[in-house]
């Protein structure tokens, strides 16, 4: 009979191992309610997923700030949803204030203002409230400076952790999109694999060598979404360490 994990169990054993494995059953132990409780508040299915990543994101990167002495994992991991929604109406707010501004006369550099609404600004920089035009080109100096930091850094990192990064926040790319675009190369050799399998074992033959070729293919070559969503925290949160960034929940 299985046993199933509490919340806390998972948390502790993520907070106490730092493993991939143990974060990935703390995900799919909190993502259905988790995501409801974001979805009932933007009214975004698309929008609930991403943000729900970011939240497990802050979760990965931040999980030493957790003190269960303090409260439940629950808590702490809903307060980091709230704050993320509420930075995603604000966001959408703002884009309505940039338009203000533009009708009444200001010119904003479009470019700044692509940069300041592209996801990977949040590594290292979220604006306050625009109130008027001079505010909102100095804060936009800080946010162009911090931008170019962030990618000076995604740069520096290993590939597995580069490419991945790269792909989600700055081409914007969906996680099923990056699975493809990283797979697809292999894949002609990883179903020569399986089908050498299937053939061994339909003939009887030991099939114990195939079986580890195809296990360290997988491990090298081939990566799943979850897979992806691991590396895309690992390499957020040495970009956080490097600039040394402290994020707000």
């Amino acid at each position: 009979m299985e046993i199933k994990e509490t919340y806390a169990e998972l948390a502790v054993e993520f907070k106490k191992t730092r493993s991939d494995k143990a974060y990935t059953k703390l995900y799919h132990k909190m993502y259905p309610n988790l995501r409801n409780y974001i979805f009932n508040i933007v009214k975004d299915l698309e929008v609930a997923d991403d943000l729900l990543s970011e939240t497990m994101s802050k979760v990965y990167t931040k999980i030493d700030q957790y003190d269960p002495e303090r409260g439940q994992i629950s808590t702490w991991t809903y307060r980091i949803a709230y704050n993320e929604a509420l930075h995603w109406i604000r966001a959408r707010n703002k884009k309505v204030s940039l338009s203000y501004y533009a009708d009444k006369g200001y010119e904003i550099s479009n470019t700044k203002m692509d940069i300041g609404m592209n996801p990977i600004s949040s590594l290292s920089y979220e604006m306050d409230e625009i109130k008027t035009k001079e505010e909102y080109l100095e804060e936009d100096d800080k946010l162009e400076f911090k931008y170019q930091a962030a990618l000076e850094e995604i740069h520096n990192l290993k590939p597995m952790y580069r490419e991945i990064i790269y792909d989600r926040l700055v081409n914007e790319m969906s996680y099923r999109d990056i699975e493809m675009k990283h797979n697809s190369p292999f894949m002609k050799q990883y179903r020569q694999l399986i089908n050498d399998f299937n053939i061994a074992k339909r003939k009887n033959l030991d099939t114990r060598v195939i079986q580890s070729k195809i296990k360290e293919f997988k491990k090298h070559h081939i990566i799943s979404e979850q897979t992806i969503k691991n590396r895309l925290n690992r390499g957020k949160q040495l970009i956080y360490e490097k600039l040394n960034v402290q994020i707000d929940i």
